[in-house]
């Protein structure tokens, strides 16, 4: 518990941020430091970063695997020059819709 205590102490966050390492914690002051000790953000508007707020991640669909393994597939086809990129994208398309009216069908 002292190594997490100490990994997520202030002191080492605020000089972490100042070696251009974004924090998890919240202080004003550990996001005013980011990057002040690296020269490539100089001059820079990295306070940017924080002004945004990360998505949520999408909730897949219930047919993701099956439609992977199929973009899997036609992705090797393309990479060893059996088709071209066009054809793999239309073949693993129409694999895809097949499969899933299979699969949604059962």
């Amino acid at each position: 518990m002292q190594v997490v205590e100490t990994a997520v102490s202030n002191e080492l966050q605020l000089e972490s941020s100042k070696s251009g390492r974004v924090s998890p914690l919240q202080s004003t002051e550990i996001k005013q430091s980011f990057g002040q000790s690296k020269e490539v953000f100089r001059g820079k508007n990295v306070q940017g970063i924080f002004k945004s707020k990360p998505v949520k991640y999408p909730i897949a669909s219930q047919y993701r695997s099956l439609a992977e393994g199929i973009v899997r597939t036609k992705f090797n086809e393309y990479v060893q020059g059996a088709v071209d990129v066009n054809t793999a994208l239309a073949q693993a398309e129409e694999e895809i819709n097949k499969a899933v009216s299979a699969a949604a069908g059962k």
